[in-house]
C-alpha cells in the first residue's frame, strides 16, 4: 500500500469513527427512530449520502456499536478473573470491576440498545445475545461463590440471579443515569451490597 493510500485509509476511518460517534450521540438524546440521517450528517460534517456510504446508514451505524459492546465483552477471560479469587467478596469485587469497564466504555450504546430493543429486531437480537453472554459470565461467577462457600449449599442459579440483579443493566442505570453518582460510587455501591447479601444467605 502506497503512502496516499494510507493516507485515504486513514482518512476514511476518521470519518467513518466520527460518523458512528454522532450517531450513537443523536440515537441517546432523540432515540434511533427519531434521529435522522440528515442530523447525522450535519453533527459529522459529512454529506448524508457519505453516511450511507461509509456506515450504512443508521442500520449501519446501530449495528457497529453493538459489534463494539460484543467484542468488549467477549475479551474479558472470565476464567483468569475469577480464577484468583479465593472469597466470595473476593468474586464480587472481580465482577463490579468488569462490569464497571464495560459500563465506562459502552454505557452509551446499552442505553441505546434497551431503548430500540422493543422496535428494531436487529437490535432486539444484539440485546439478547450480549445478555445471554453476560449472564453466562455471572453464573460462572456465582458457581465459583458456591464452590468457595459449599457449606452453605447454595443454589448456583439462585446467586446467579441475585448477581444480576446488582450488576444487570437496571442497578447500573438507576445509579447511573437517574440518580446522578460517578461509575466509581456506583461499583462500590453495587459491590458492597452485593456482598452483604450474599454473605448474608
Amino acid at each position: 500500500m502506497t503512502t496516499g493510500q494510507e493516507r485515504r485509509t486513514r482518512r476514511a476511518a476518521r470519518t467513518r469513527d466520527g460518523i458512528i460517534d454522532a450517531g450513537a450521540d443523536l440515537f441517546e438524546q432523540h432515540g434511533l427512530f427519531a434521529t435522522t440521517v440528515e442530523q447525522i450528517a450535519e453533527a459529522a460534517d459529512v454529506s448524508p449520502a457519505t453516511v450511507y456510504a461509509i456506515a450504512g446508514g443508521k442500520s449501519g451505524i446501530l449495528k457497529e456499536l453493538m459489534n463494539q459492546w460484543a467484542s468488549a465483552t467477549a475479551e474479558i477471560d472470565v476464567d483468569a478473573i475469577l480464577g484468583g479469587c479465593e472469597s466470595t467478596a473476593e468474586v464480587i469485587a472481580a465482577i463490579g470491576h468488569a462490569s464497571a469497564g464495560i459500563h465506562q466504555r459502552h454505557s452509551r450504546t446499552m442505553r441505546i440498545a434497551l431503548a430500540t430493543a422493543p422496535h428494531d429486531q436487529g437490535a432486539h437480537d444484539a440485546l439478547a445475545a450480549a445478555t445471554h453472554r453476560y449472564r453466562a459470565t455471572l453464573d460462572k461467577a456465582a458457581a465459583r461463590i458456591v464452590d468457595l462457600d459449599d457449606s452453605r449449599q447454595a443454589d448456583p442459579k439462585g446467586v446467579g440471579n441475585l448477581l444480576w440483579f446488582y450488576f444487570g443493566y437496571g442497578a447500573w442505570n438507576a445509579l447511573l443515569r437517574d440518580v446522578g453518582w460517578s461509575l466509581d460510587d456506583t461499583r462500590q455501591w453495587l459491590v458492597t451490597q452485593a456482598t452483604h447479601a450474599l454473605e448474608g444467605r
